[in-house]
């Protein structure tokens, strides 16, 4: 069995839903460059330090020739819903276990794989939290298409899942690029409560629901905050009306199973910090920081009233 084929059957029994391999080369500037110099980025300075970086995975990697890109779907049921004004709704991929943690694991394993069977390869892991241009990448490496809402679209798994990479410093023949199949379809940008999909794959972050409550660290503004209705992490609007996504099946999986937790407004707006990392200690919710998550608490107790 060839390194492709070794990967490839290595990520499916790790859990992972498609594999895709991608040449190295330049991202495209201009398109980060005008989504920087308008402003989008809102307090995500690290974009911007970041810039070269992420267009040029040669920087992270020396001798990087191919950037392996990964799809991990994850459970997408709902849970809480806007009606339900008493209790906090949290993006689907924050109910369970920490992503970071889970898949950075799943690929180290998968990369000592490598190096065990192809002495010599070097690589590198990326899970959401290095400077690559993931979702080109995973276009790249024909996985699916960029859609509407910025997110990458899969005929096979919608949007309901994490991407990650591994880089490596050995050619593998790349895959072909897949074309867009969104169309006509609007869903997305008519569905967004704040307008922040200014154009087709285009989000103004300092709109968007998800930064607000999660990389956003100032007050949310008051124009925005009924928006929010009762959003106290994320926000899933934009793919819940997707049509693609509503024709996935969901998922079972017990390392990123929804991990009962107590989503109540009341209870999380007297949390003390030590109760807040114990009980979110293994979960996503901890990067919005206790601050965070009782401004968020705060708006959508407003909200509710």
């Amino acid at each position: 069995m060839g390194l492709s084929g070794f990967i490839r059957e290595s990520a499916l029994e790790e859990g992972f839903g498609a594999v895709g391999f991608a040449r190295v080369g330049m991202v495209p500037r201009e398109p980060l460059r005008q989504w920087l110099s308008n402003g989008f980025h809102g307090e995500m300075l690290y974009m911007e330090r970041s810039f070269e970086r992420r267009l040029n995975p040669a920087r992270i990697l020396d001798g990087v020739r191919t950037v392996v890109s990964l799809i991990y779907p994850y459970p997408h049921r709902e849970t809480v819903t806007p009606d339900d004004r008493d209790m906090g709704i949290v993006a689907r991929y924050a109910l369970g276990k920490d992503y970071h943690l889970v898949l950075e694991k799943k690929l180290r394993k998968i990369l000592a794989g490598i190096q065990e069977g192809f002495p010599g390869v070097q690589g590198r892991c990326y899970v959401d939290s290095g400077p690559m241009a993931e979702t080109y990448w995973a276009w790249r490496a024909g996985l699916g298409w960029v859609g509407k809402n910025s997110l990458l679209l899969s005929r096979k798994f919608g949007s309901w899942f994490f991407l990650s990479e591994i880089l490596l410093d050995t050619d593998l023949e790349p895959s072909s690029p897949e074309p867009g199949f969104c169309g006509s379809c609007t869903a997305c940008i008519d569905a967004c409560p704040t307008d922040a999909i200014v154009e087709a794959g285009t989000v103004d972050a300092r709109k968007c629901i998800s930064y607000l409550t999660i990389e956003h660290r100032s007050q949310i503004p008051d124009s925005l905050k009924s928006s929010l209705g009762n959003r106290i992490f994320g926000c899933d609007i934009c793919q819940e009306v997707c049509p693609w996504n509503l024709r996935v099946p969901d998922v079972e999986d017990c390392l990123l199973a929804p991990v009962p937790r107590n989503y109540s407004l009341d209870y999380l707006s007297d949390l003390t910090e030590e109760e807040f990392r114990s009980v979110f200690k293994e979960s996503p919710v901890k990067r919005s920081k206790l601050e965070g998550l009782k401004r968020n608490v705060a708006v959508a107790r407003e909200n509710s009233i």
